[in-house]
């Protein structure tokens, strides 16, 4: 409803309320205080509670003939004006708002006779965020002294701090802005808790920030992996720092050689450590290595020394200078971008560049020559021959000499980018035949040549075209790249279902097939057994009740009716419909057959339809109206074998038996009969399947021709055993 719609509608209100005289000669004195318009709300007052809330305030001249408030709101993203409340007081907390939009609210007053006044005042509010950041956001510090830092409504006059959220013993100081405070007197986590209190006297949730208080580095060891040997160029060393914390930043430097070299963190290891490549002009003699750290929080810790030593002696044998190589400096799903140093050497002959599957390339075995180069200045190489995407290699440089002597450079691995694999090329589905509803998916399968980093085969099913991993998942086949089928059993009957088949690699990469649709098949509508009737002799009618069909296609229930004074067993087509319902969860139903004398026995039958126009019929049922009984039916108990089924009860008169049954689906359509009037009963039904389920419906027939029907039951056969 928008601003202006509003204000008309107060108008055309109030034109109504005081035109209703306007046919009379008479003029009124006074108006009735039905038609009173009530006081305009005055001295609005919003004020935001926090970042999705504000709070209104208003007042009336007289709240005598007010029955209540209406009030309005807009924002900036919603420029229609919307009622947003009824309160019956002079206040109102509006809840759920956007952070940082503009809302703005007018009220009016209704009247005891149901009119509106005019429209108080407008006012805006955006409601605020309140946040608190120790240090600027710092997660360490190494000083109990820290700066708290606000973001808050400008409304806001004073603030309370504390250690804990219980701020009920702290005080409300004036809000100036940043404040000073001191931490807890112990190191980890440190917590701060704020509350704020607006111009208004609203108190806003208690905000925190956390930082965690650390006023002492250590160095816990500095190690080489030398183990005292004599290094010579090409060689490299392992240098290893340990503190106990990451974060920090930690280098290391051994006099004559190397000054502060940056140790990165391993997060693999919980260490800093590199490796460095001896080079042919260093010479040292057992000289250690001195490690220095400084943690996050700004704490230095002092200098430590490796309990080892290191002796290097550069190049005293007359072999080519070794070259640096650097990590790959680019890369893609099938190239690597390789850089080392130029070697300088007088006798340079060729630089042979290697490449190993596994690391440790010596340049034999299965290294594998990926380019000879003649020219001393070229110092990078692209690898591009029959790499592999998401695949580690391992390369090393050798430079060779005019004698042929060589030297090798340090080794790097590259691991190449992971590319998306290739789908599966044909993609069909068909419905299993009846029976079954299911459907079966086959596929051809991916080859490991083309997609070698092979992980799963995900199968997604969807009941509209636009299949995506975000669908159904009905099954991940891993590992197994030469699947190329799958059955799904879980297809509703008479359901139309969308498939697609997506290869997944082991970097969680995944292309989907085409996208493949089945309809499954439209089984025969489910039987519903009609339970035993309810007869109302007072006032003639028969209630009816079955279960509801489970059927996704059910289309409708249809009753049908037989009656007669004398009791026969007519056939189907002698019944008469009653009624067709359309709604699938109905399950009862009430008749009302016009009984004009008596005895009068009814029959019913239901047939369940599905949108195929398929049918089945329900068991048949009977009552009777009048003095007549029906047979009785009781003391029923059912021995179970592997294939046979003894069945004993009795009846309150003497009857004949007939016993109808069927497997699986109580579709009753086999007979067992006994002709020989008792009221002990004993029968067997023989011929059975083992470990099957069977219905069954017991007919009792008596001297003058009356049928008395039992509750449709079930059994399950026995399995034999192996």
């Amino acid at each position: 409803m928008s601003r202006l719609h509003i204000m008309t509608s107060l108008l055309v209100v109030l034109a109504f309320a005081f035109g209703a005289g306007c046919g009379s000669d008479e003029t009124p004195t006074s108006l009735p205080g039905a038609l009173l318009v009530p006081p305009t709300p005055t001295d609005l007052f919003v004020v935001a509670l926090g970042e999705s809330s504000v709070q209104l305030t208003w007042e009336v001249s007289s709240a005598d003939d007010v029955a209540g408030y209406r009030v309005f709101r807009f924002d900036d993203a919603n420029p229609d004006t919307i009622m947003v409340g009824e309160p019956v007081v002079a206040s109102y907390t509006d809840l759920n708002l956007v952070p940082n939009r503009t809302y703005t609210y007018f009220v009016t007053s209704r009247g005891t006779g149901g009119l509106l006044s005019d429209p108080s005042g407008a006012l805006a509010v955006t409601p605020g965020i309140f946040t608190l950041r120790i240090d600027d956001g710092a997660s360490y510090t190494n000083s109990r002294i820290v700066n708290l830092s606000f973001n808050t409504p400008e409304d806001v006059t004073s603030l309370r701090i504390a250690h804990t959220a219980d701020l009920s013993a702290a005080a409300y100081i004036p809000f100036a802005g940043d404040e000073l405070w001191e931490l807890e007197d112990s190191e980890g986590l440190r917590s701060v808790f704020v509350q704020f209190r607006t111009v208004s006297g609203a108190e806003s949730p208690v905000i925190s920030d956390d930082i965690t208080l650390d006023r002492v580095a250590r160095i816990l060891s500095v190690t080489e992996n030398s183990g005292g040997a004599v290094l010579t160029a090409g060689d490299s060393i392992l240098v290893v720092l340990r503190t106990g914390e990451s974060g920090g930043t930690a280098s290391f430097t051994v006099d004559g050689i190397a000054a502060n070299v940056p140790l990165p963190w391993s997060p693999s290891t919980l260490d800093y450590r590199t490796w460095y490549v001896v080079s042919p002009d260093l010479v040292v003699d057992e000289a250690v290595v001195r490690g220095n750290f400084t943690d996050r929080a700004g704490n230095v810790a002092a200098e430590a020394r490796s309990t080892t030593s290191l002796t290097i002696i550069g190049n005293p044998s007359g072999d080519p200078t070794p070259v640096v190589l650097s990590g790959p400096t680019e890369l893609g799903t099938n190239w690597v971008a390789l850089e080392w140093t130029e070697n300088e050497d007088l006798d340079f002959s060729r630089y042979i560049l290697y490449r190993g599957n596994v690391p440790s390339v010596e340049g034999d075995g299965d290294d594998q020559v990926i380019a000879i180069l003649n020219n001393a200045s070229v110092t990078s190489f692209v690898d591009s021959l029959n790499l592999l995407d998401a695949t580690t290699y391992y390369y090393r440089v050798f430079v060779e000499d005019a004698e042929g002597l060589t030297a090798r450079s340090n080794e790097v691995s590259a691991t190449t980018e992971n590319l998306a694999p290739a789908g599966v090329e044909s993609f069909a589905v068909a419905a299993v035949d009846s029976p079954s509803t299911s459907v079966r998916l086959t596929w051809s399968a991916v080859s490991p040549a083309t997609v070698h980093d092979f992980a799963s085969y995900e199968v997604y099913r969807a009941t509209s075209e636009a299949v995506s991993r975000t669908d159904e998942l009905l099954s991940v086949i891993a590992g197994e790249i030469d699947t190329r089928s799958f059955l799904d059993e879980t297809a509703l009957q008479a359901t139309v279902y969308y498939y697609r088949i997506y290869v997944v690699d082991e970097g969680g990469l995944a292309t989907g097939s085409l996208v493949a649709s089945a309809t499954a098949t439209d089984l025969d509508p489910s039987f519903l057994a009609l339970s035993r009737p309810s007869v109302d002799q007072a006032n003639q009618n028969v209630s009816l009740s079955w279960a509801q069909s489970p059927d996704p296609d059910f289309a409708s229930y249809a009753l049908y009716f037989f009656g007669s004074t004398n009791q026969t067993n007519p056939n189907p087509s002698n019944f008469g419909l009653v009624q067709i319902i359309n709604n699938v969860q109905a399950n009862s139903f009430t008749h009302y057959p016009q009984v004009t004398t008596t005895p009068y026995f009814v029959q019913y039958f239901l047939e369940v339809t599905d949108r195929a126009g398929r049918s089945t019929r329900s068991n048949t049922v009977q009552a009777v109206f009048g003095d007549a009984a029906l047979p009785n039916i009781a003391n029923l108990a059912v021995s179970v074998g592997s294939n046979v089924a003894v069945i004993t009860f009795t009846t309150d008169v003497p009857t004949t038996i007939d016993i109808k049954y069927s497997a699986d689906q109580p579709l009753l359509n086999q007979t067992v009969s006994h002709n020989q009037l008792a009221v002990s009963h004993s029968i067997s039904v023989t011929g059975l399947t083992e470990a099957t389920n069977y219905f069954y419906q017991i007919e009792a027939t008596n001297e003058s021709g009356a049928t008395g029907f039992s509750a449709v039951q079930a059994f399950t056969t026995t399995a034999i055993g192996p």
